[in-house]
């Protein structure tokens, strides 16, 4: 008896392997697959592999309108990436319709700046987003790679300074086509990462703090640089322009005042739609 119930547990030790290492080399979905197809880390492609085999479909369970918020910004990175990409267009904006309202309990999605070496000595830029879900919001549900983007903010009190400088008051200077800016400077912030999350009242930014930000507008400096907006509600709301806050003030997306990117936008020779983006 003893000797029968030994067989049986190697047995069950054998097939147990057999059947993980058949996930794991799996050609459709297995975890060494992940790695070669998408370049990640080992403890990367095992968070995706693990994240998205789960019999359990109501653990990674999401509703339509993360889904939805989360193919929209996939959709509207990439179709600014081509047509600026196309037309050669710097410095434009794009409208963002169809954001929807991430909803309360965890739901998130998050952005992250990832490079990888080309051949020679160049590298690629590339954004890998992520939605999460399910229980406590630390499923994933999916994650896709745009290449050839990278996230940024126009966020910094200097940075938010020489941004309203160049695109609401035009005071710029050109040279070969490019904005011109003392050593140092910048008029935006490239972001390695950040996250947005909702509510079910307002969707959030997750950036050294809870900030809020604009998802009507996306900001792009060269075509590959892919900025939002954070903002602050201006309890003095006279005009867009503030010099105590690091971000816009909220006026500065109402269409109704004046000094709005509504009212620059194709009116002072440097504020400018993206050729063929829709909104």
């Amino acid at each position: 008896m003893a000797a029968l119930r030994m067989v049986m547990t190697i047995v069950l030790v054998v097939v147990t392997g057999f059947l993980l290492m058949s996930g794991l080399f799996s050609d459709d979905k297995g975890l060494f697959k992940a790695i070669e197809t998408t370049g990640d880390t080992l403890s990367e492609a095992a968070e995706e592999y693990t994240g998205t085999d789960i019999e359990d479909a109501s653990v990674v369970s999401t509703t339509v309108s993360d889904q939805e918020a989360f193919d929209a910004l996939v959709s509207k990175l990439s179709e600014i990436r081509d047509e600026t990409k196309k037309s050669g267009e710097t410095n434009c904006f794009a409208k963002f319709s169809g954001f929807p309202l991430l909803e309360t309990g965890g739901s998130s999605i998050s952005l992250e700046s990832r490079s990888y070496a080309t051949s020679g000595s160049g590298y690629e830029e590339s954004t890998k987003l992520r939605l999460y879900g399910g229980k406590n919001g630390q499923q994933l549900v999916e994650s896709v790679v745009v290449d050839g983007i990278k996230p940024c903010l126009i966020y910094g009190a200097s940075e938010v300074n020489n941004f309203q400088d160049i695109f609401y008051d035009a005071e710029v200077t050109f040279e070969d086509g490019k904005i011109v800016l003392p050593d140092g400077e910048s008029y935006y912030t490239d972001a390695f990462s950040y996250t947005i999350y909702g509510d079910g009242e307002l969707n959030w930014l997750s950036y050294g703090g809870k900030l809020s930000f604009q998802d009507v507008w996306i900001f792009t400096p060269d075509g590959k640089s892919m900025c939002i907006f954070p903002y602050f509600v201006d309890t003095f709301p006279l005009e867009c322009r503030s010099a105590a806050e690091p971000m816009l003030s909220d006026r500065c997306f109402d269409s109704d005042v004046e000094g709005s990117i509504y009212d620059k936008i194709g009116k002072n020779g440097v504020a400018r739609y993206c050729t063929g983006v829709g909104s």
